[in-house]
């Protein structure tokens, strides 16, 4: 497709190698390897962090970035089993595991909780 292309990096930031990529945030896209080697990124190509906190982001990183938080505890389970269900083949097959979910996932979460 001609959409974009999401280069996705999970984990946390290391100052030692994000420095690198400070390049790519810029406009001009273009990725310096510590051997001076370059290499262009496309329009089209863009980076995500999922990170758990900024603590060792660099100023110049998080000035380069648009950042969302997303806490947690207001996500729940519902988003990941809803795109999960929307990945199985038959509607049938769809209605069934979220009659399944939506009867026994809550009654369990309270139950844990106590």
């Amino acid at each position: 497709g001609t959409g974009p292309k999401w280069i996705v990096l999970d984990g946390d930031i290391d100052p030692m190698w994000i420095e690198s990529l400070n390049t790519v945030m810029d406009d001009n896209k273009v990725l310096t390897l510590a051997s001076n080697e370059r290499i262009a990124l496309t329009k089209e190509m863009r980076l995500l962090f999922e990170i758990s906190n900024l603590r060792t982001a660099t100023p110049a990183t998080v000035s380069r970035a648009g950042i969302l938080y997303i806490n947690p505890q207001d996500l729940g389970w519902n988003p990941f089993v809803a795109s999960w269900i929307d990945s199985r083949e038959t509607q049938a097959e769809k209605s069934i595991l979220s009659v399944l979910f939506d009867k026994y996932i809550p009654p369990l979460i309270d139950a844990h909780k106590r």
